[in-house]
C-alpha cells in the first residue's frame, strides 16, 4: 500500500516517556521523514512550524489556547475538549478566516474521564 504524501505532521508531547516511546514507534513505521514529535507542552504549540492548516489538541483546555489559535493559517481549523478536569468538557471546532473572524461549533458537553 502505498501513502500519497500531501504535508507533514507535528506533534507535541508534555509527557518525556511518552515522547520517547511515540518516536520510536514512529521511526520504526518509517514515517519519521513526515511527522516531527517534539517533547513539550502543547498548549502553546510549536509554533517554528506554523501556520498551520489544521491543528487537534487530544488534551483538554479551559479555553481555546491563544497560542495555538495564532498558529493557524487562513481558513485553519483546530478541534480540541474544553472544560475543566473534573467537570464536563465540551468538543469545539473552531476555524479562522482570513479576516480573523471566527466560526465556532460546540458539541454536546460529556464528563470528562479520570
Amino acid at each position: 500500500m502505498s501513502l500519497e504524501r500531501k504535508g507533514d505532521t507535528s506533534s507535541v508531547e508534555i509527557v518525556a516517556e511518552l515522547a520517547e516511546s511515540a518516536r520510536k514507534n514512529i521511526k520504526d513505521a518509517r514515517f519519521d521523514d513526515r511527522v516531527r514529535l517534539v517533547y513539550g507542552d502543547g498548549s502553546i504549540g510549536y509554533v517554528e512550524k506554523a501556520p498551520y492548516a489544521r491543528i487537534l489538541a487530544t488534551a483538554a483546555a479551559p479555553k481555546v489556547p491563544q497560542p495555538l489559535f495564532e498558529q493557524l493559517s487562513a481558513d485553519g481549523i483546530i478541534v480540541l475538549p474544553v472544560g475543566g478536569a473534573s467537570l464536563f468538557q465540551s468538543l469545539v471546532r473552531l476555524r479562522k478566516f482570513a479576516n480573523s473572524r471566527t466560526k465556532k461549533r460546540i458539541w454536546e458537553a460529556w464528563p470528562s474521564c479520570r
